[in-house]
């Protein structure tokens, strides 16, 4: 939904929907498929995008995707500007303001969600982990974040208690919610070889954050665990990407830090996610609300648990 009846000065630009806006470079070809009900015969087709948790509102529209404009909006908008100005190579889906309805512009990602692909091997997941280490690399601190935004703050997706003593003091803005529900994966022309491009989509919850707090989400989302999971086999995807991202030269971090951290931190961010949708479900905040009672709320109890019960198996993973 557009936040309230008058538009906030973001200082980005207005885009005409039925002119539609010119992709970035980066951005997928192809047009999208079927219309609008009631929209004139000349105006870009829009195509609904399925799939996720909250999906209401998405439509694809040619080479962008256009999505409801959200309070917290102008604030991601300037982390994604910033992520492309201090790594112009990173993959990253471009914002381009509003268009005439007051939706968000970005670009439209190709390529497949990693949940309709099979697991991903060794060196896909190292690939993940390489590709949030960049992320990370180029993040900004809350304070450089805030001062590009306009207006100059954002809400995290998981504003908890859990989070915030759990994960310590914040030093850069981050995803939060860095998983195979948000990754799109582009093989090319060929869908059987591996993958040439990782992005993740779905940037809505970016907020204050740390690397331990990140990973330790994105670790067990990744590696499938759930709490029938075999320890073992989590525990190698785990420490695939745990690799991808800590084998490059840590010149931003210590390993010999984050390792600990990331390890104390792997059943609360569960958990965390749990008390985040059970809280939502209690205030009739949606999605969370629903997705608490059709089965997230006991799988991430269930996660919880799982991580909290093998904490030797994970700490042999991350080394």
């Amino acid at each position: 939904m557009i936040d309230g009846d008058r538009e906030p000065d973001t200082g980005e630009a207005d885009i005409d929907l039925d002119a539609g806006v010119e992709p970035h470079a980066d951005a997928g070809a192809g047009a999208g498929a079927g219309a609008r009900a009631g929209a004139r015969a000349d105006a870009p087709l829009e195509q609904p995008l399925a799939g996720g948790n909250a999906s209401a509102g998405v439509v694809r529209v040619g080479d962008t995707v256009r999505k409801p404009w959200l309070a917290a909006t102008p604030a991601v908008h300037a982390y994604l500007a910033l992520l492309a100005e201090r790594d112009p190579e990173l993959p990253l889906p471009r914002a381009h303001g509003r268009d005439a309805a007051g939706r968000q512009v970005l670009d439209f990602v190709p390529g497949t969600p990693a949940l309709e692909l099979p697991p991903f091997d060794t060196a896909t997941l190292r690939m993940v982990g390489a590709l949030i280490r960049r992320i990370h690399d180029a993040s900004p601190t809350p304070d450089e974040w805030m001062r590009a935004a306009r207006p100059p703050f954002a809400t995290p997706l998981l504003p908890t208690p859990v989070a915030a003593s759990a994960s310590g003091e914040p030093d850069l803005i981050g995803h939060h919610d860095l998983a195979p529900w948000n990754l799109v994966v582009d093989t090319g022309t060929d869908t059987a070889t591996a993958p040439t491009r990782l992005t993740f989509i779905d940037w809505d919850g970016a907020g204050p954050t740390t690397r331990a707090w990140e990973l330790a989400y994105a670790l067990p989302a990744f590696a499938f665990a759930h709490a029938d999971a075999d320890p073992r086999e989590v525990a190698g995807r785990v420490r695939d990407l745990w690799h991808g991202y800590t084998e490059p030269d840590a010149a931003a971090f210590d390993p010999a830090d984050l390792r600990p951290r990331t390890l104390a931190l792997l059943a609360r961010r569960a958990e965390a996610m749990h008390d985040h949708l059970r809280a939502s479900h209690a205030a009739g905040v949606e999605p969370w609300a629903t997705m608490f009672t059709a089965g997230h709320g006991a799988h991430w109890r269930g996660v919880a648990d799982f991580l909290a019960a093998h904490p030797c198996v994970w700490m042999r993973a991350l080394t």
